[in-house]
């Protein structure tokens, strides 16, 4: 087992080969289609619309590789667009503007560490197929990790010490 020091980015490479191997599951059943996502996601594609929905809601399991990859970049895109509302959330509750530019800058650090790290992460798939699904998994993973960050920032209270 490799330790990486990065928790998040060892089963990135299990994620990615399950949905070749498990086959079909409740996971698209449950999708509901984030409409800002899906025009979000056929921009970064450049591909249609309906290409893109029904990629998005049974991409993940057809088991052919553009339909996976779609998928995982409409989830990964997902939890971009919920990480960028709580970053405007938590810019908008500071009242400091030395604060706000050490937020903008820690988060553009954060993103230089996201992007390397699943990049790292990703390059035993180096030229496969598997590596843009695996790297988009990877980014999908830590920016929900970042997210749940965000988010105590967004509730956080006087009392809990917060930057203001």
């Amino acid at each position: 087992m490799r330790s990486s020091g990065f928790p998040a980015l060892a089963p990135m490479r299990i994620l990615a080969l399950t949905f070749l191997l498990v086959g079909p599951t409740s996971l698209a059943a449950d999708r509901r289609i984030d409409p800002r996502a899906l025009a979000e996601t056929v921009r970064r594609l450049g591909l249609p619309e309906e290409q893109v929905r029904k990629d998005a809601i049974q991409g993940c399991e057809s088991g052919k590789t553009l339909d996976m990859n779609i998928c995982a970049e409409y989830g990964f895109v997902v939890a971009d667009l919920r990480m960028n509302d709580l970053y405007a959330q938590v810019v908008g509750h500071l009242k400091d503007p030395k604060n706000k530019e050490l937020l903008r800058k820690s988060q553009l650090a954060w993103l230089g560490f996201r992007d390397a790290a699943c990049k790292f992460d990703s390059a035993g798939f180096a030229g496969g197929t598997l590596r843009p699904m695996n790297d988009l998994a990877c980014r999908q993973t830590l920016t929900e990790e970042r997210s749940r960050h965000l988010e105590e920032y967004v509730s956080c209270t006087p009392s809990d010490n917060c930057p203001e």
